[in-house]
Parts: C-alpha cells; sequence; structure tokens
C-alpha cells in the first residue's frame, strides 16, 4: 500500500537483467551442438538457481554441475561427474567456494587456464560458468587465457545495489510499479533489493534504517504477487519489528494491513480481520485518512468473503467517499471494482458493468497492469452473467495474459476457475476440469483455503454432471468442511444442500 506514487515508469535495473536473461537464451539457441565459453555473473545466489530452473524448464539438455568445495581441476571434475549423462549445454556453478581469502593465487584459477584448449574438444556445446562478481573478478587476473576464450558475458547484477546509489532509486516502495514488472524482473528487482539490505549490514544508522524498511515493504508485495506467501509474511514481521522498535505508527499499520492481506489470500479470515482492526486504529490514531479508506476496503472484503454484502457495500462506500475526497484515483479504481462486485451478486448486471469499466478507465490512466487484469476479469463475469460468453471468454483471456506477464498468481487462478465455468457450461468437461485442476495447483501453492473450497465445490459439480455420485459427495463434503473452517456458514450452508440432494 504506498502512500506517494511517482509517475509510471520502467525499473531499468530490473529490465536491463531481463534483457539480459533474454540474451542467454538467444545464446543456448543459437549456440546447440557448438562449443562455447560463457561467463554469468550473479551475486544472488538464489536469483542464480531460479534463472538457472527457469531456463531448464524451458530447455531440454542442459546439465548442472555444482563443484564441490575442495575442487582443484573443473575440467577434471566435469569429465568425470558427466562422463555418461545427457546434455546439449553445461553450466557450472559453486566455483567461488575453491577460492579462498587466504591465498594470493588460486590453483583452481590456475588449472582453469592452463586447460583451456583442452575444454573446446571435450565439451561441444555451450559452456556456462556463474559466478559472483568477486570471482569473476579473481577469473580476470588469474586466469586471462581462458578469460579471452570467453564469448558471451552476462551481468545479473544490479548497479543500484551500493546503499548510497539505493538512495536515489525513486522506484524504491513503488508498488504499482513493482506490480507492473514481468515476473522475470520481479525476481531481479527482489535480489537488488535483498543485496541493498545485505550491504547496510546489520544495523543500519538512523536514516538508513527508514529505506531499508520500505525495501523489505517491496521484498513481500513482490513475493506475494508471485505467490510466496510465506518468505512475503516472513519479511512483513521483520519490518513490523523495525518499525514496533522505533515506534513507528505509520509503518506498523502498514505491516498489520500487508499481514492481513495475506491472511485475506489464505482464507484466513479471523486473522485478517484481526489484522486490518490493528491497522485501522493506529491510522485513525494518525488521523491518516488514506490509510483508514484502505482498512475499509480490507473490510469489505473480508464482509464479502463470509456472504455479509450488505456490510461489505457499506464499508466499500466509506472507502470510496475517502478517495474521492483526497483524489487518490488508484482507490477508486478499487472501491468501483469491488462496488461493481456487489452489484453483480444482487443481478444488476447493468450497473456492475459500469462500475467495472469506471475503474478500468482509471487503472488504464494509471498504467495499473494487475488493476486492469482483475477489471478485465471482471467485465468477463457480467459478460458470462448476461449469456454473451464469447465475450467472457474474450475478457478472461486479455485478464490472463496480462496476469501471467506479470506473474500473478492468485489473479492466473481467477481466471482459469472462469473459463472453467464457461466450459462446462459449453458441456466440455475434459477441458473444464483440467482448467479447475490448474486453479486448485496454483491455490495449494498459496495456501488459499477459500478458493480451494471453491474449487472442490466445481469439481464436485463436473463429478455430478458425470453422474458420479460418490465423487461428488466426497468433493462436496470436502469443500464444505473447508468452507467451515474458515468461518463461511453461507457457503457451509450451500454445499450440505447439494450433498442432500444427492441422497
Amino acid at each position: 500500500m504506498s502512500k506517494d506514487h511517482i509517475k509510471l515508469s520502467s525499473n531499468t535495473e530490473s529490465a536491463r537483467q531481463a534483457a539480459e536473461l533474454y540474451a542467454l537464451r538467444r545464446m543456448l539457441a543459437a549456440s546447440q551442438g557448438t562449443f562455447s565459453i560463457s561467463i554469468a555473473v550473479c551475486n544472488s545466489p538464489a536469483l542464480r538457481d531460479y534463472i538457472i530452473e527457469t531456463l531448464r524448464s524451458e530447455e531440454d539438455g542442459i546439465y548442472i554441475l555444482y563443484l564441490p568445495d575442495d575442487a582443484f581441476d573443473v575440467l577434471d571434475c566435469a569429465e568425470n561427474k558427466i562422463e555418461n549423462a545427457e546434455y546439449q549445454t553445461l553450466f557450472i556453478t559453486n566455483l567461488e567456494a575453491s577460492l579462498s581469502s587466504s591465498e594470493s593465487t588460486h590453483p583452481i584459477l590456475r588449472s582453469l587456464n592452463a586447460s583451456r584448449e583442452l575444454w573446446k574438444n571435450t565439451f561441444p556445446c555451450p559452456v556456462v560458468f556463474w559466478l559472483p562478481e568477486y570471482a569473476a573478478t579473481l577469473l580476470i587476473k588469474e586466469a586471462r587465457d581462458f578469460w579471452a576464450w570467453r564469448s558471451h558475458q552476462f551481468d545479473f547484477v544490479s548497479e543500484m545495489v551500493a546503499p548510497l546509489k539505493a538512495l536515489s532509486d525513486k522506484a524504491s516502495g513503488d508498488l504499482l510499479l513493482a506490480s507492473n514488472l514481468s515476473i522475470d524482473e520481479k525476481q531481479f528487482r527482489i535480489a537488488e533489493l535483498h543485496q541493498r539490505i545485505e550491504e547496510v549490514g546489520p544495523n543500519p544508522d538512523s536514516v538508513m534504517v527508514h529505506h531499508v524498511r520500505l525495501w523489505l515493504d517491496e521484498i513481500a508485495w513482490l513475493h506475494k504477487l508471485i505467490g510466496n506467501l510465506d518468505k512475503a509474511e516472513l519479511v512483513h514481521d521483520q519490518s513490523l519489528e523495525i518499525d514496533s522498535r522505533l515506534n513507528n505508527k505509520a509503518g506498523m499499520a502498514i505491516d498489520y494491513g500487508s499481514i492481513g492481506l495475506i491472511a485475506l489470500t489464505r482464507g484466513d479470515l479471523d486473522k485478517a480481520k484481526a489484522m486490518f482492526r490493528e491497522a485501522l486504529n493506529l491510522y485513525q490514531q494518525l488521523r491518516d485518512k488514506e490509510g483508514i479508506a484502505v482498512c475499509y476496503n480490507n473490510l469489505g472484503l473480508i464482509e464479502d468473503s463470509r456472504g455479509n454484502i450488505d456490510e461489505a457495500e457499506v464499508y466499500f462506500n466509506k472507502s470510496l467517499d475517502i478517495a474521492i475526497q483526497l483524489n487518490h484515483n488508484e482507490g477508486q479504481a478499487i472501491d468501483y471494482g469491488n462496488l461493481g462486485n456487489i452489484a453483480h451478486k444482487r443481478g444488476n448486471y447493468g450497473s456492475a458493468k459500469k462500475l467495472h469499466i469506471k475503474a478500468l478507465e482509471i487503472d488504464k490512466q494509471l498504467g495499473n497492469k494487475q488493476g486492469m487484469a482483475s477489471d478485465y476479469g471482471n467485465l468477463g463475469l457480467c459478460a458470462s452473467a448476461q449469456g454473451d460468453l464469447e465475450s467472457a471468454i474474450h475478457f478472461y483471456r486479455k485478464a490472463l495474459e496480462i496476469q501471467e506477464q506479470i506473474g500473478d498468481l492468485e489473479g492466473m487462478a481467477n481466471q482459469y476457475g472462469n473459463l472453467g465455468l464457461i466450459a462446462r457450461e459449453l458441456g466440455d468437461l475434459e477441458d473444464s476440469e483440467r482448467l479447475f485442476n490448474q486453479v486448485l495447483e496454483i491455490n495449494e501453492k498459496l495456501g488459499n483455503q477459500v478458493q480451494i473450497a471453491n474449487t472442490f465445490c466445481n469439481l464436485g459439480s463436473l463429478a455430478n454432471l458425470r453422474n458420479n455420485v460418490d465423487e461428488a459427495r466426497h468433493l462436496w463434503s470436502q469443500a464444505r468442511d473447508l468452507f467451515e473452517r474458515v468461518d463461511m456458514p453461507h457457503m457451509v450452508k450451500r454445499m450440505q444442500e447439494a450433498i442432500n440432494e444427492l441422497n
């Protein structure tokens, strides 16, 4: 929940690193069957592993050689480890573990330099060494001939890591900008922010500590967007600890609200409500109207989830009134969208459509991709409810395209579910089941109990259509029990009624 939105622009460092990944992909595709040496410089092991796993999921035949800590001869290690393996590309990691800081020269680098001409005959494929920056520097100094053989170098190191440089990063804390990053750019940004915090050290001064907590907020937001809820919650806990120590009530309010959103995503409505109440209390003490509006909106989401749409509407309207008063466009778009959903649930599809179009117009002006995707999905729901399935599919696919681009797992699950309902209505039960299982897989990863229950409900309906009564009863019973666990009595009642009708 960023308080100050700068003009939306691209995150230059994340975009540059994404371009480096694209170049690495192109090199691998163009160099199959041909020997080449490349150096990939990356200081973050987590980011390195993410990039490698991403590439392995896209390309067959990538062999990962993790060198032992006491390695002396890289070529000998490689020959022994992959003697009988099938591979088209060789990635070599952990060379840095053999570089002792107590030595002025390093045997492993001398050995690498001496064996340079043997690599071409031994490995007729692209060979990529993954090194942190300091190891690449030592390689240049101590294995100059080997370094000269490199055909490519890929840099996954941000120039904005150093604390003093990082202070000039205008993108820090802009969660709208962070939301619009592609999934790869989000990973690069997370690594960059973690490196900044590591550079600052465990005891930042009174000025730097405020930047650290801003970076923590952004890291947590990025993790939440790509579905790493446990990591997001851990970071928010760190941020809350800092804010509590500083008695930073504004920061504590943001932390409580963010932890509440994670609980809401998991379907833990009681915890979410408690966190939103804590945040609201602090914002009221601070007389922070924008924060109060955010809390009203979030409390409206709780009531909406529990089927209390009248109470939800009251909260959404209170939030909207403040957003209009403050001329806070992003808040208005969110409120219009939520009020559109309330109108939809009441069967007022014309009113719902107008509200969602209003939200979409604002989100387009802001360049808010996540908001636009949500709006398209909501317009799809309106079209589906009015029987225009072709338009519904069009809107769902537009939403899904954006959500896949920015790595919004929660949004992707919603669209897969919506498309699954359309497939069921069109009689394509096999495709419907495939889509619902995709929804289930994502929500199990997110730990979203409410959406898992909804998916069991939908899968149960498919079983019932196939006259598989026992399977339908089993799935609806699972849905009922989950709805009961998350305190959604209206859905418990609906599931029990459906089960009773099977008997």
